[in-house]
C-alpha cells in the first residue's frame, strides 16, 4: 500500500474517532445511556486504527497502552463496584507503559525545571483532593495513581517545554492539562445540579487528551526516525 492510501485511510479513521466521539459526548449530554454504550467502546479503537495506519514505527506498547485504556474505558460505564474495580486495573496499567514510554522517549528536563512544571498540577490535584475527599475517599488509591499521572506527564512535558519548544513537548503538556481537566470536571459534577453537563464535559476533555498523546507518540517516532533524538 502506498504512503499516499495510509495518508488517506488515517485520515479517514481520525474523522471517524472525531465522529464517534462527538456522538458520545452528546448522548452523555442526554444521559442516553443506550448510545453511550454503543458509542463510547469504539472511541479508543478508532483512534487505535487511525494510529496504526498513521505511523511508521507502531510501538506495540503504545498500542497496549491504548488497549488497556479501550477496556478500562468499557468497564467504567457500568458503574458498579466489580466493573469500577477492573477498570482501575487496566487504567492504571495504561498509565504505567505511558510514563515508561515518555522516560525512553525524551530527554529528562533538570530537576528545577520538572518541579515548577508539576506545580500548577500539583495545586489542582491538592485543591480537588481537599474539597472532594469526603466523595472520593472510597477510591483514595485510584485517586492518588491518577494524580501522580498527570503531575508527571504535565511537569516533564511543561519543564522540558520551557527548555526545548518542541512539538512532542508541547503535545505532552497539553495531554496532562486535558486529563488534569478531565478529573477536575468529572469530580466537580458531583457537586454540581448539572450533571450530565459536567461528564459530556469531562469526556470531551478525555477524547482530546487522548488524541494530543497519541500525537505526542507520533512526533516522538517521526524524531526517533529522522534524527534518533526527540528534542531538538
Amino acid at each position: 500500500m502506498k504512503n499516499s492510501e495510509y495518508s488517506k485511510l488515517s485520515n479517514l479513521f481520525l474523522f471517524f474517532f472525531v465522529v464517534i466521539s462527538f456522538i458520545e459526548i452528546i448522548a452523555e449530554l442526554f444521559n442516553d445511556t443506550t448510545i453511550v454504550w454503543v458509542s463510547k467502546p469504539l472511541i479508543i479503537p478508532f483512534l487505535l486504527i487511525f494510529y496504526l495506519f498513521k505511523s511508521k514505527i507502531r510501538s506495540n506498547y503504545f498500542i497496549a497502552a491504548l488497549v488497556f485504556s479501550s477496556v478500562s474505558n468499557i468497564l467504567f460505564i457500568e458503574n458498579t463496584f466489580f466493573y469500577n474495580l477492573f477498570g482501575t486495573f487496566f487504567a492504571l496499567f495504561f498509565m504505567i507503559i505511558i510514563i515508561y514510554l515518555v522516560l525512553n522517549q525524551l530527554n529528562k528536563p533538570p530537576l528545577n525545571s520538572m518541579i515548577f512544571g508539576a506545580i500548577p498540577f500539583f495545586i489542582t490535584y491538592a485543591a480537588i483532593l481537599i474539597i472532594s475527599y469526603e466523595s472520593i475517599h472510597s477510591n483514595l488509591l485510584f485517586f492518588i495513581f491518577n494524580a501522580f499521572f498527570v503531575i508527571f506527564l504535565g511537569g516533564f512535558g511543561l519543564g522540558n517545554y520551557t527548555i526545548y519548544k518542541s512539538k512532542t513537548n508541547y503535545y505532552l503538556f497539553i495531554s496532562a492539562l486535558l486529563f488534569a481537566l478531565m478529573h477536575f470536571v468529572y469530580l466537580f459534577k458531583l457537586f454540581s445540579v448539572a450533571e450530565p453537563t459536567m461528564h459530556a464535559l469531562s469526556m470531551l476533555f478525555y477524547v482530546l487528551g487522548q488524541l494530543m498523546l497519541t500525537r505526542f507518540v507520533l512526533f516522538t517516532e517521526k524524531k526517533m526516525r529522522n534524527f534518533k533524538i526527540v528534542n531538538i
